[in-house]
């Protein structure tokens, strides 16, 4: 896919007509195991390129191809999708393959094969787009996974007044399948019709409140091939769009709403809350979007604060949502939702962040009662704490953080889900880095304990991490070693344990020549079976051509 973002056009004399960069590699490597069957080839090799040219700083062109023991691969620009759009002061102009959002609710950044413009003079606000938003798709036989689909044209634009900040913009959009795009008769698909009126809305009060708003109404046809029909007591604002056949409403055209709105109070230091609602009918959609989440109704509370100089954050938030709006689904399912975290940071030396949520899910009957087997209730509750300490004495840099965490599931319908299933995890690390700037040496330790339950089996895992970097002649030479040793514990009887090293050597002689070693090695000691070992490695070299950021004269 080839692609021209909005580009000034008084500024293309300053950008390079031509640049490019890329990278060949070769590598090479090897794996053996004991005690179990080979997981990978005992020897592989790979030869690899990539290259990037580069138009005027904004069409890029990637070419790449890899050959090696698993075969030949290349890829190439095929321009599937080609498009710009240049820019002059106010002005945008959008051609070939593009997107455009006018509203979460209306045009939405669906693609589209055509033409738009936007224009923003002073506080005059427009615009509009026509093209292809979908190919027509004949039914394949051969690979099933491929859709039949109608040519689908649609057009919108938006007019409004205001800046960025502060703006009120009215919109349409209207969408249409053409029945005559297919070769052959669908039985399995009908042609479609979509109109959508939105109104866009941004303003302050007060300096400190804003509010955000976005209303829309789609008029959706399922199948134009319906029988058309009067529909009694349309809302005022469809009536216009329903008559002189600018949209012929038929035995399959339903209308939905769908809104939102924010309301934001800012102050200048302290803290600010945010109000946000959101409703979205059953079966809304529009043919400006690619998918849409319906029928929920959401409601979300949030607020975040800075105190002590900006020392301590706080922030939390709290939402609930529901669906079956219409009360004709056999179910309703309610979400709740609470988050809250907390960050310390009197000095650049210690800090602490302390977390927690809480996610709730229940269902209650709809149109009929529900019984045990159906109804169910799930609640998952996280508790995280992080504390941290960086102390620096001359060119030596300690770092100590603790990372706890507590998470637990539960669920109320054991004929449903199965007994036991409730979900338990409790994990804890203690880590420090040692950094000597001077010698350029870096060490890492760390201590880890894991326990999970679920299903009345408890797994623990306890262990250490034990890793040194260090870099030296200038940069050139790199050397890299960890080793890990985690011990397994099932329902508190040993269940073996598992080692693990990995060496890394690197050099590189030049900005654009890299040579690498890499050597893993695990050893698996198990007591419920044979215990087992691998070893794998790999060595590369690459070679950069036309490092990115050299670019060919005028």
């Amino acid at each position: 896919m080839g692609s021209l973002n909005a580009q000034d056009i008084e500024g293309l004399n300053q950008a390079t007509p031509f640049a490019w960069s890329g990278a060949l590699a070769v590598q090479t490597g090897f794996y053996q195991a004991n005690g179990i069957g080979d997981r990978s080839p005992s020897s592989i090799w790979s030869l690899s390129s990539n290259m990037n040219f580069t138009l005027y700083d904004q069409l890029n062109l990637p070419f790449s191809f890899t050959v090696g023991r698993y075969g030949t691969q290349s890829s190439y620009p095929t321009f599937g999708q080609v498009g710009l759009s240049p820019s002059y002061k106010w002005a945008t102009l959008h051609l070939g393959h593009r997107n455009m959002t006018f509203s979460p609710y209306t045009l939405a950044g669906h693609t589209f094969l055509g033409t738009g413009i936007e224009i923003t003079p002073g506080k005059f606000r427009f615009s509009a787009m026509y093209g292809k938003l979908r190919n027509a798709a004949e039914v394949d036989t051969t690979y099933s996974y491929v859709q039949p689909s109608f040519k689908r044209l649609g057009y919108g634009f938006k007019i409004g007044v205001g800046n960025e900040e502060q703006y009120v913009d009215l919109i349409l959009f209207k969408a249409k399948d053409d029945a005559q795009s297919l070769v052959e008769s669908q039985e399995s698909i009908t042609p479609a019709e979509n109109l959508v009126l939105g109104v866009s809305a941004q303003f302050s009060l007060f300096k400190r409140v804003f509010v955000h708003y976005d209303v829309a109404g789609s008029i959706f046809t399922r199948d134009m091939n319906s029988l058309a029909i009067f529909i009694e007591d349309t809302p005022k604002v469809y009536e216009t769009f329903l008559s002189n056949n600018f949209f012929e409403a038929k035995a399959s055209t339903r209308t939905n709403l769908a809104n939102k709105v924010s309301i934001n109070y800012q102050h200048p230091k302290a803290f600010n809350i945010r109000f946000e609602y959101e409703r979205i009918d059953p079966q809304y959609e529009t043919m400006g979007a690619y998918f849409f989440a319906n029928d929920l109704e959401r409601l979300t509370l949030g607020s975040s604060m800075n105190l002590f100089k900006n020392k301590v954050s706080l922030r939390g938030s709290y939402g609930i949502q529901r669906n079956n709006l219409l009360k004709n689904r056999l179910e309703t399912t309610q979400k709740n939702i609470g988050s809250a975290n907390l960050d310390i940071h009197p000095n650049a030396q210690f800090g602490m962040n302390v977390n927690y949520s809480n996610y709730s899910i229940y269902q209650e009957a709809g149109r009929f009662d529900l019984n045990d087997t159906v109804a169910f209730n799930l609640a998952t509750t996280t508790v995280g704490i992080v504390p941290r300490l960086n102390i620096q004495r001359a060119n030596i840099i300690h770092s100590f953080f603790i990372n706890a965490n507590y998470q637990k599931s539960n669920q109320d319908n054991d004929l449903f889900f199965g007994k036991n299933q409730d979900f338990e995890s409790q994990m804890a690390s203690l880590n420090y880095t040692l950094v000597l700037l001077t010698s350029q040496f870096t060490l890492n330790t760390a201590i880890n304990y894991h326990a999970f339950s679920v299903a009345g089996t408890t797994t623990e895992l306890l262990g250490g991490t034990l890793g040194v970097n260090l870099s030296f002649l200038e940069g050139k030479w790199t050397l890299g070693l960890s080793n890990s040793l985690n011990a397994r514990h099932l329902n508190g009887v040993g269940d073996g344990n598992t080692f693990n090293a990995n060496l890394a050597i690197n050099f590189r002689p030049s900005s654009a020549h890299s040579l690498g070693l890499n050597v893993g090695w695990l050893n698996n000691f198990l007591t419920a079976s044979n215990d087992f070992s691998e070893i794998r490695g790999g060595l590369v070299y690459s070679y950069l051509i036309g490092p990115a950021g050299k670019k060919t004269p005028r």
